[in-house]
């Protein structure tokens, strides 16, 4: 459809009259085409560009947005700070929308070290830090952000959360238990975030256990499953290992009587024996236990 010309004053009052008539009668399509045209004889009208990247905006063209606010922001002359600033708060909010964190990340670096990034920002900001590989600056942009006295409740609990399951995933379960049980004590009433504690501190006893075991450490392996199975009291791994962990107890590896020095197995050969078949009743318990269809293990070396 041909629009009315712009070329003069007249014409572009009408275009803009056609551009949010379409807007406000919800026809996008024939808005975007009115705004565009409007914008190509009036390129200057920074007004338009931010009118029209926000019906965008409002109306989920996210990826159109993005695409009219970065070729904006590529000329050289834009118009004011303020302008400039007015754009790239419309462009960082269509990257999020997105979850698009890591081409986010720049603007919400500005953000930040203008001191103007809000904690949504800083947020997003630690998810984009994660997303190119510096895990030491999301951490340390979540803490900066929790130090902040004028934090929501929600909002306190969201960077909570997100620095807890952070800490999570980088393996630093204690840092993780206490992060979480701060998150915890925020919304006592959430069952969910009481049972990721125990998960996590589950999974904590779990690796302190499996630990010890590698080490030969019997009793370290004990005091961890036996932990466990107070948090989990129906826990089919802890009732596992502390049943094969009695088979090694101390008092079970003693020496045997001397009989005669020809008689008599060596102490290291019988603990030897012992662990042998420790080890051996691991795998076929952890064979029993697999999930239906996994590989099977590997035959022990002879």
């Amino acid at each position: 459809m041909d629009l009315i010309p712009a070329t003069g004053v007249l014409g572009v009052a009408r275009l803009l009259m056609a551009a949010r008539g379409n807007r406000d009668h919800g026809d996008i399509e024939a808005a975007e085409a009115a705004y565009e045209e409007l914008l190509q004889a009036r390129p200057h009208l920074l007004s338009l560009e931010l009118e029209l990247a926000a019906m965008r905006l409002e109306h989920g063209r996210l990826d159109a947005a993005v695409r009219q606010l970065r070729q904006r922001l590529s000329f050289a002359q834009i118009g004011s700070d303020e302008e400039r600033l007015q754009l790239e708060a419309l462009l960082l909010e269509a990257l999020l929308r997105q979850e698009r964190w890591v081409e986010a990340e720049p603007l919400l670096r500005a953000l930040w070290a203008r001191g103007q990034a809000r904690p949504h920002h800083l947020l997003a900001l630690a998810r984009g830090l994660e997303g190119i590989g510096q895990d030491e600056q999301a951490l340390a942009v979540l803490g900066t952000a929790l130090e902040g006295d004028d934090l929501d409740p929600e909002a306190r609990l969201e960077l909570q959360l997100e620095l807890a399951r952070r800490l999570r995933k980088l393996g630093r379960l204690q840092k993780a238990i206490d992060a979480m049980g701060l998150a915890v004590l925020l919304a006592p009433e959430r069952l969910p975030l009481a049972m990721e504690l125990t998960e996590l501190r589950a999974q904590a006893l779990i690796e302190r256990g499996e630990e010890a075991l590698a080490r030969e450490d019997w009793i370290g392996a004990r005091r961890a499953f036996r932990s466990l199975l107070d948090l989990r009291p129906d826990d089919t791994m802890a009732l596992q290992r502390l049943e094969l962990l009695q088979r090694l107890d101390p008092a079970r590896l003693q020496q045997p009587p001397v009989i005669g020095l020809e008689d008599q197995i060596p102490w290291r050969q019988y603990a030897a024996e012992r662990l042998g078949q420790f080890s051996r009743l691991l795998d076929r318990l952890e064979e029993a236990t697999a999930p239906e269809g996994a590989p099977p293990a590997a035959p022990p070396a002879p």
